[in-house]
């Protein structure tokens, strides 16, 4: 006898910050684009951008998610589509690794940086430097301040650049560069916004490597700010993937510690481009590529002779050479290198292309990038674009992309909890000794003042926790909870199997049991689920 057991399916809030909606919009590729519904939970391709750019771009929207510009670090577009007054001419390169990044001013709403990164391949390098927009000029569609556009910092820059927040107390964000030194070690700057400006912070670190003018490849923060990763495609030596401690403090950074790439499976792929953490920072990804070129433009676009992998690292030991031992290769095929960016719903994408000079319309996504093995849930193809995608994915403020706080606690990671009529449930945050607690319900203030909140009433709940002796002071959970009728499994029908052979064996389907067993519950809220034995039911182990 089978016993028939329905499952209500329960799901955890992952909850992220309100500060994750400034990444709600990203332009790429060619007229490609995607946009996150954060609170619905969907991401949808667009195609009504006007960028257009091999590698660099960079986009940026207000904390209710609505788009504001972007820009391939050559020409600035507003929300429309149409180009910014003084928004043609910045000094970044679309074949710059990390052409651009927008920065917002702290303390002031309307004021933008967009700092920029050319490249050594296409004419003098006009290096690192920044341009302002204001959005109160052009009717609120913003415009590039003429007196404030294309301000140098530093010459004879790499592709390379990320920004994390300092602090919450301040609000400042780090912005950090490399910069070639042909006569020796290559140098890291880090530049720090405040609502008074941008300044150089600290005395320039060494990156204890020199890139001999070949800057590819990309560089990142840990979304926690305490980790720098950088890929280089061609230098280095054999090494050519670095990891480095960053004190947020000071803005320095540690001795490099060399990641060593496990050639064996690769086919050649041996070059990193794409790097990207996990939102727990613990887990890091890196797209690698053979870098064939070749003068012949058909061999060059032939995907044929491009060969490129996704690899995994876990960084939960500092020993460089237990990190590089944990190489996992998540995907070895033909094609051309990839970015690699975290999402505001904790997806890292990955884009696709057959050459430098072709890309396809499609994005792929580690599902679940926390995860350690194939467990993080590699997914190819998993976004169709209206466009085709290239090299290059917008970079953001690392720091909106850091793990907050599950008030759910039920071992998923998605952002709905599910229960029974009649289910009381606690969401429960970090204890944390002299912490605040608000909780809200549908955006209204509760009394609770503690650290958990027992409900029993569909809603979306939110808590904010303000934490006086943590660098970062606000912490942020929430829960959309809905409540379902508790499902009835109705009587299967009878199942008649004739052993035509005398085996003793024979094959029917208890799928096509489903519908009477459910008897018009909704198959989207309900499963069946079938067993060989009643314990294994009681225990939910081993379905079939």
């Amino acid at each position: 006898m089978k016993k028939i057991v329905l499952i209500l399916t329960t799901l955890l809030c992952c909850a992220f910050s309100n500060a994750q909606k400034e990444a709600s919009n990203w332009y790429f590729g060619d007229n490609a684009g995607i946009s996150f519904d954060i609170d619905a939970g969907t991401v949808n391709a667009i195609n009504n951008g006007q960028l257009t750019t091999e590698e660099g771009c960079t986009t940026i929207s207000n904390s209710d998610g609505d788009l504001l510009f972007y820009t391939n670090g050559e020409i600035v577009y507003d929300r429309l589509g149409n180009t910014m007054p003084n928004g043609t001419g910045l000094l970044g390169s679309q074949s710059s690794t990390q052409s651009a990044i927008i920065i917002p001013k702290p303390g002031d709403l309307d004021i933008y940086y967009i700092f920029t990164q050319d490249t050594q391949f296409q004419g003098p390098d006009s290096g690192f430097g920044y341009s302002e927009v204001n959005m109160t000029l052009n009717g609120g569609f913003g415009d590039v301040v003429p007196t404030n556009k294309n301000v140098s910092l530093l010459g004879n820059a790499t592709e390379k650049l990320s920004a994390v927040l300092k602090d919450c107390q301040s609000g400042n964000i780090l912005v950090a560069t490399q910069v070639n030194n042909l006569s020796g070690f290559d140098l890291f700057y880090v530049y720090e916004v405040s609502n008074t400006g941008i300044n150089l912070l600290g005395t320039p670190s060494s990156t204890g490597f020199s890139t001999a003018g070949n800057g590819r490849g990309y560089l990142k923060f840990s979304p926690d700010g305490t980790k720098l990763v950088s890929a280089n495609v061609r230098d280095g030596g054999s090494s050519r993937l670095f990891l480095y401690d960053f004190d947020l403090t000071n803005g320095t950074v540690s001795p490099p510690k060399a990641i060593t790439i496990d050639q064996t499976f690769l086919n050649g792929a041996i070059y990193p481009y794409g790097v990207e953490f996990s939102p727990n920072s613990q887990v890091l990804y890196v797209s690698t590529y053979n870098d064939f070129f070749s003068s012949n433009t058909q061999d060059n676009n032939n995907a044929l002779n491009h060969d490129s992998a996704l690899l995994q690292y876990d960084l939960s030991t500092n020993n460089t050479a237990t990190i590089s031992a944990t190489q996992i290769e998540l995907e070895v095929k033909q094609g051309f290198r990839s970015a690699l960016q975290l999402g505001p719903d904790g997806k890292i994408y990955k884009t696709e292309s057959q050459s430098y000079d072709t890309g396809f319309p499609n994005l792929s996504t580690i599902e679940s990038p926390n995860n350690i093995g194939l467990t993080a849930n590699y997914t190819q193809n998993s976004i169709t674009l209206t466009n085709n995608a290239r090299q290059g994915l917008p970079p953001f403020v690392t720091s909106f992309f850091t793990e907050k706080i599950d008030i759910i606690q039920n071992g998923t990671n998605l952002t709905e909890l599910r229960l029974c009529t009649g289910d009381l449930y606690t969401l429960m945050a970090e204890n944390i000794s002299g912490a605040t607690y608000t909780w809200f319900m549908d955006g209204n203030m509760l009394t609770e003042s503690d650290f958990d909140l027992e409900i029993n009433t569909p809603g979306f709940y939110e808590v904010t926790i303000e934490v006086t002796t943590d660098s970062c002071e606000t912490l942020e959970g929430e829960a959309d909870v809905s409540y379902f009728d508790i499902p009835v499994a109705n009587e299967p029908n009878g199942i008649t199997i004739c052993d035509d052979d005398n085996n003793a064996v024979a094959n029917f389907d208890f799928s096509n049991q489903n519908a009477t067993i459910l008897n018009g519950q909704d198959s989207t809220i309900f499963g069946v689920e079938y067993y060989q034995s009643i314990a294994d039911a009681e225990a939910d182990n081993n379905s079939i």
